[in-house]
């Protein structure tokens, strides 16, 4: 696993710029990304993820664990990403 500062330290390396300059761009990055989920925007990045937001309306489900009755779960937003098809062969293929 890596940390963000790991992966800025090996993107820092590729590009030949400092790990501040790295790490400041993927902060960036994954913050204007936060930002546009939340405003309800799709994120598509082809050949390698997409994500968005989607609602999981309210239902009423049974309480199997306790009394068995009927419990009332709200409505939520619910993230959901995506990884292409074409990124998990690649990845498939290749995994160590």
């Amino acid at each position: 696993m890596a940390t963000k500062s790991e992966l800025a330290e090996i993107w820092a390396r590729k590009e030949g710029i400092s790990h501040e300059k790295a790490l400041k761009l993927i902060t960036s990055l994954m913050e204007t990304m936060k930002e546009m989920l939340i405003e309800g925007d799709e994120i598509m990045i082809r050949g390698f993820f997409s994500a968005r937001v989607n609602i999981a309306k309210a239902r009423t489900e049974k309480n199997f664990l306790g009394t068995g009755r009927d419990i009332d779960v709200p409505q939520k937003h619910v993230l959901k990403l995506r990884v292409s098809g074409k990124f998990q062969k690649e990845v498939r293929e290749h995994a160590i």
